[in-house]
């Protein structure tokens, strides 16, 4: 799928493209940044000196304290949680939400550069990099498990395993109603 470029500059422009792109797509994706030539890069790879495995296992240990709700079942789960409460991940928030991912663009922006909203078509996504055209993985689901073992392994294994190079799209359970209220999504 090539790249499309389009530049809005009234909100019926904005709506027209998203428009457009929805009557085309099963379901696009939204991620809003307020700076247009930022490259979409996971928090995680910002910030090189940081031990994922160790930060996985602080988070396990301490966030029955911080979370109001139903706690974490699987690591799948506390990995959510975790970008959803900043900690640097290898996920992305998107939305389902055009409106919302504009929000996310402009309510930092200061006027001193483009703002972008990045749309996405996570099934084609997840055709191109595992096949899969009709569903988003589910870390719930045990037909799942081999693919997505392979982008979040056990805790400090005795081997580092090699990650995926390519991203897929992810849905991830509404364990927490911040997570629910946000419709957000990631892919990792």
């Amino acid at each position: 799928m090539p790249i499309i470029q389009a530049v809005a500059t009234s909100l019926a422009r904005f709506s027209g493209i998203v428009s457009g792109l929805s009557d085309k797509w099963e379901g696009p994706w939204f991620r809003g940044q307020d700076r247009a030539a930022d490259h979409l890069t996971p928090r995680r790879y910002r910030y090189r000196t940081v031990d994922e495995d160790e930060i996985r296992s602080e988070f396990q240990r301490r966030a029955v304290q911080l979370i109001l709700g139903a706690q974490p079942h699987s690591p799948w789960e506390r990995y959510f949680l975790m970008q959803h409460y900043g900690l640097p991940t290898r996920l992305l928030d998107w939305s389902e939400g055009a409106l919302l991912a504009l929000h996310f663009a402009l309510v930092s922006n200061k006027g001193q550069s483009n703002a972008a909203v990045w749309v996405l078509d996570p099934f084609w996504l997840n055709s191109e990099v595992a096949g899969e055209r009709s569903l988003l993985p589910d870390p719930e689901d045990q037909r799942d498990k081999e693919l997505l073992d392979r982008y979040l392994p056990d805790l400090f294994p005795t081997k580092r395993p090699r990650l995926p190079d390519l991203p897929i799209a992810l849905q991830p359970p509404h364990i927490d109603r911040r997570i629910a209220a946000h419709r957000r999504f990631v892919w990792g």
